[in-house]
Formats: structure tokens, C-alpha cells, sequence
């Protein structure tokens, strides 16, 4: 019954995840079937795909806000200017994408999973409503002092890194309620916000 779904309703929440459940025979959808997508789609989920770009059709979901594209290659992303959750695990990544710092809506960013060996000192002041910032399991030694930058951040995981030690910047976070190091060298806990 599912074999040629090709439209789907509006507003879809975890789009993909919901075809592969209902059509375990037939999960992939293919990139050409993205263009019958309606562009009032909200959240799109194209994990676990192996894929190095977004298909063409993503283009056209200019209502996008919620993205996840965990277990991937996908390095570049295009402008989504209505983005506030992207979810980037495991896509092999070794820097941030540049792409990333022109999503200036973005609440959740997580890239956990990935070879992260650092995260750009300008990235923090392009994400000002930036609350919840998963980086755990990378390869991760410092954080930026501009970190400090994410006055809405509430919730960083920077677990089982190479983090040695506390950042300056993790005192300055005043909102933050949840900070998760563990996994990583041990820390001088005097340094860090209580």
C-alpha cells in the first residue's frame, strides 16, 4: 500500500523516518521523489543514508525546521533560514561546516560522533538563540572563549572528548542548566560553573 507514496501531507514530522517504518521493503526514497515533497514541510529526516549532499527536492522546503541528517557524508548545507533543530551525527565531519554559521535560528545544533578537532571562534556569535549544543564523542581538546557568546545555551555535551582542561568560557554561561564532561581527561572542577 505504501510502495508509491510519493506526496506527503503537511506538516510531516520525522518525514523519511516515517516511510521507512511503514515500508520496511521499500525504505528508500529516492532523491528524485524529494521534489514531491510540499514545500510546507517542517521537519525533514534523511539519516542513515551514506549521502555527501541534501537531495535537489530539499531546495524547495523553504518551511524547514527541524533537519536530521545523522549517519551521513554531508559536509555543506543550503540556506534554511527557518532551521532551529539540526541534528549532524556521525557524518565523519572534521571541521564545522561554514554553512552552518548562516543559521541563525538554529536552538539544537548536534554534532556528536563526528572528528571534530575544534569549533571556530566566530560560530557561537552567528547562533545567538543556540540552546541545546551537543558535541560529544570528537575529538575536541579546548573550546572557544567566544562559547561565552551563547547567552541562551542551556544545555552542552562535550562528553568523551579530549577536553583537559575548564574553559574561561563555561563560567560565563549563565543560563546554562546542563553540562555534561564526562568521558574526558580529568578536569580542574574548581573552574567550572556550579
Amino acid at each position: 500500500a505504501f510502495e508509491n507514496i510519493n506526496i506527503f501531507p503537511e506538516p510531516m514530522i520525522m518525514l523519511m523516518g516515517m516511510v521507512k517504518d511503514a515500508n520496511p521493503a521499500n525504505a528508500d526514497i529516492s532523491p528524485a521523489s524529494m521534489q514531491h515533497i510540499l514545500p510546507d514541510t517542517t521537519s525533514l529526516d534523511w539519516s542513515d543514508r551514506g549521502a555527501s549532499v541534501l537531495p535537489a527536492g530539499s531546495l524547495r522546503l523553504k518551511k524547514l525546521q527541524r533537519l536530521n541528517i545523522n549517519g551521513n557524508l554531508i559536509s555543506a548545507l543550503h540556506p534554511m533560514p527557518l532551521l532551529t533543530e539540526l541534528w549532524m551525527e556521525s557524518n565523519a565531519l572534521q571541521a564545522v561546516p561554514d554553512s552552518i554559521s548562516a543559521l541563525t535560528n538554529l536552538s539544537l545544533l548536534s554534532m556528536a560522533q563526528n572528528r571534530l578537532v575544534s569549533i571556530p571562534a566566530t560560530l557561537p556569535v552567528h547562533l545567538p538563540s543556540l540552546a541545546t549544543l551537543r558535541l560529544a564523542n570528537n575529538l575536541l581538546d579546548v573550546l572557544p572563549d567566544s562559547l561565552s557568546a551563547l547567552t541562551s545555551l542551556t544545555l552542552l555535551d562535550i562528553s568523551k572528548n579530549r577536553i583537559a582542561a575548564a574553559s574561561p568560557c563555561l563560567q560565563e554561561l549563565s543560563t546554562l542548566s546542563s553540562l555534561v564532561l564526562t568521558g574526558n581527561k580529568p578536569l580542574i572542577a574548581s573552574k567550572l560553573p556550579l
